[in-house]
């Protein structure tokens, strides 16, 4: 069997949901006559805040074998940078932090010294070596320095290599009204992005509307690759026990661009209805992790005190009991922003409980909703109120609020079918070496 060899900073065991995407190719990639090999790093530390992720850990590599793939955690070694922050977090030497950050950003797209997990491209460069069987390599971003690491591979060893973006880079519809420095940041990292893409076999992303911005920028072909969810880690779930309350659940990021204040008028509204007679709860699964958007949502939730809750983030399996035992789910869009499509509502679609998608995007997050049957789309307060005392209803009558999904569209979504095209798109890659 053929071997592709996968960099990423994010895989198992860290809680990112970049993770995810990696280990299921990396667990279904044999299915389809490719063997993966990952470098990434060790993820020793549990990680509570970000500053967690600039801990050094033990200096061992550590080498396991599954049935289907391999992977090498390497250690990682903080730069001057990662020890203050790991040390101090947000209370002090945060202005020298800063210039640090600001040095090796700028750096990191001439030279490799300032990154602090360069021995990934090292270790890449020997399993590239004595393993002759090795016929491509994927890296996915973030972090986009991993480009500059298969750029330098590809002129060495002459192997074709794929860059996977979970979100695009320079084309990103956030760099807006952004500060000075990170204009300055972004003018050397735009030349970046498309040095390191010229000797790329071609680059995957998760929607439609990025692979036509990142397209347009880098001069290269693009596929799409979404995210999806893996069977598996839906099997044998035990919903948490939630005391036959209606719960309304958010789970994972929010951003400023996501208009989550239409949904919360309505839920206002909804809460504070007199015939309401059951327990209500809204929560928000993991957002404490975001402080400021944990904080935006107190403020626009006081005097509800007793109707929401926001928790810290959880294992997976975890968060997927507390999920299960809801009753409705939401997703936000982003205001004039396309293309976004965020992990959760693949979890979503496995566990089967209704989405609430407000307000629309009218694009992928609306199209994944309506052709699987899936859930609602709102535009307005009126709109959400009028789903939410639905389902309510139901769910008071009857306890479910179950909908009548397209199974066969849903099952497009897994993890195992996007795989299998991510698959199809390395076998294009490497057909002119076979």
């Amino acid at each position: 069997m053929k071997k592709v060899l996968i960099l990423s900073f994010f895989f198992p065991p860290s809680p990112f949901t970049g993770s995810h995407r990696i280990h299921s190719w990396a667990k279904y990639l044999s299915r389809f006559g490719w063997y993966p090999i990952v470098v990434t790093r060790r993820w020793d530390i549990p990680v509570n805040d970000y500053k967690d992720m600039s801990a050094d850990t033990p200096p061992e590599i550590i080498h396991q074998k599954f049935e289907n793939f391999e992977v090498f955690y390497l250690p990682y070694k903080g730069t001057l940078r990662d020890r203050l922050y790991a040390h101090y977090g947000d209370q002090r030497m945060v202005v020298l932090r800063k210039i640090l950050s600001f040095f090796e950003q700028i750096v990191q797209n001439f030279a490799l010294w300032v990154v602090p997990f360069k021995n990934l491209y090292k270790y890449s460069g020997k399993l590239l070596e004595s393993d002759k069987e090795i016929k491509c390599i994927i890296t996915s971003g973030r972090p986009y320095v991993l480009f500059h690491f298969c750029h330098k591979l590809k002129k060495k060893y002459n192997i074709p290599w794929i860059a996977d973006y979970r979100d695009d880079w320079n084309t990103s519809q956030w760099l807006r009204n952004i500060p000075f420095k990170d204009k300055v940041i972004m003018k050397f990292e735009s030349r970046s992005e498309k040095k390191w893409l010229s000797n790329a076999a071609c680059f995957t992303t998760i929607s439609p509307a990025f692979v036509s911005l990142i397209s347009g920028f880098v001069k290269k072909n693009g596929y799409v690759v979404m995210n999806g969810f893996d069977p598996e880690d839906y099997k044998d779930i035990v919903p948490a026990e939630n005391s036959n309350v209606f719960t309304i659940l958010f789970n994972g990021s929010l951003y400023d661009t996501q208009p989550v204040e239409i949904f919360i008028s309505a839920f206002r509204e909804f809460v504070q209805s007199p015939d309401k007679k059951g327990k209500i709860k809204l929560v928000f699964l993991g957002l404490n992790f975001e402080k400021i958007q944990s904080a935006r949502v107190r403020k626009l939730l006081e005097g509800l005190e007793s109707f929401y809750e926001i928790t810290d983030r959880f294992e997976k399996r975890k968060a997927l009991e507390i999920m299960s035992s809801s009753q409705l789910f939401l997703m936000f869009s982003h205001t004039n922003i396309k293309g976004v499509t965020s992990s959760k509502i693949f979890d979503y679609l496995a566990l089967g409980k209704p989405i609430l998608l407000c307000p629309s995007d009218n694009e992928i997050l609306e199209e994944i909703v309506i052709s699987t049957n899936s859930g609602f789309v709102c535009n307005n307060a009126d709109e959400i109120l009028k789903v939410l005392n639905q389902l309510y209803d139901r769910y008071i009558l009857t306890s479910d609020t179950s909908c009548t999904r397209e199974n066969n569209t849903v099952d497009f979504y897994s993890r195992i079918n996007q795989t299998k095209k991510m698959a199809e798109i390395i076998n294009n890659a490497t057909s002119e070496i076979d």
